[in-house]
């Protein structure tokens, strides 16, 4: 698959569908309410951040592709580490939020845009 655009829509549908679904959670399990929240604003800021990293490789390939190398390209690691810090912070001082959730919600973005990937690139190949 090389339409980068198609994989981050697709995400972000999925993403939505999670995120309407924890708030349900969150209604209907309030025992469980610091839980879902962490894991709330950790799937957010995880969206947050492949949606950087996408304008962030667009950027990059409009540049390459009129010639015009850029002067600094970095990846942006420093943005992307700064907005899961500020959900940290923001999870646990403010809202007392767990922040084990938080990290998996951080973490099962990336997995899940690997995960559609491999089934978008292997949808039209039967082996």
């Amino acid at each position: 698959m090389n339409n980068l655009s198609t994989l981050v829509k697709t995400v972000t549908r999925i993403f939505l569908l999670v995120l309407s679904i924890s708030c349900l959670a969150w209604a209907v399990l309030p025992q469980y309410a610091d839980m879902i929240g962490g894991l709330i604003v950790g799937v957010i800021a995880g969206m947050i951040n492949v949606s950087h990293l996408s304008w962030r490789v667009h950027r990059m390939t409009g540049s390459i592709t009129n010639s015009q190398l850029p002067k600094k390209a970095p990846i942006g690691f420093f943005f992307r580490a700064c907005v899961a810090l500020l959900a940290a912070l923001i999870a646990s001082k403010s809202l007392h939020l767990s922040l084990a959730a938080l990290s998996a919600g951080l973490i099962v973005v990336p997995i899940v845009i690997l995960a559609v990937a491999y089934f978008l690139n292997h949808r039209g190949n039967p082996a």
